[in-house]
């Protein structure tokens, strides 16, 4: 990854800032949605309802269920350096507690 920003800031003229931008360097990921398409169960995806395991239920927060964002399926990221903190197997899942959301500082309830 160094070599690609060093040639990318090299392009540009911005070797100067080289030390400053290797140390602020982030991991991430970028995802590309794609609309309208069948997915297997146990693919990774965005909104819906989750594919969640026999006896696994969706969490709850205040006895109330929390809203699934995505689920994402590892083993589907082999193209993608994927953190090596997380597992290679299995799924992973995102809720949130919609209930109250906070909004520049302050508190929205829906």
């Amino acid at each position: 990854m160094e070599a690609k920003v060093h040639s990318l800031l090299e392009k540009h003229n911005l070797l100067s800032f080289e030390r400053e931008v290797l140390d602020n360097l982030i991991p991430c990921l970028c995802l590309q949605l794609e609309k309208n398409k069948e997915l297997p169960l146990g693919s990774s995806k965005m909104g819906g309802l989750p594919d969640l395991t026999k006896g696994c239920r969706i969490p709850l927060y205040n006895n109330l269920p929390l809203t699934f964002i995505a689920q994402y399926n590892p083993e589907e990221m082999n193209e993608v350096p994927f953190p090596t903190c997380l597992p290679a197997k299995g799924m992973l899942y995102f809720f949130y507690q919609a209930d109250e959301q906070e909004v520049r500082g302050e508190k929205e309830h829906n």
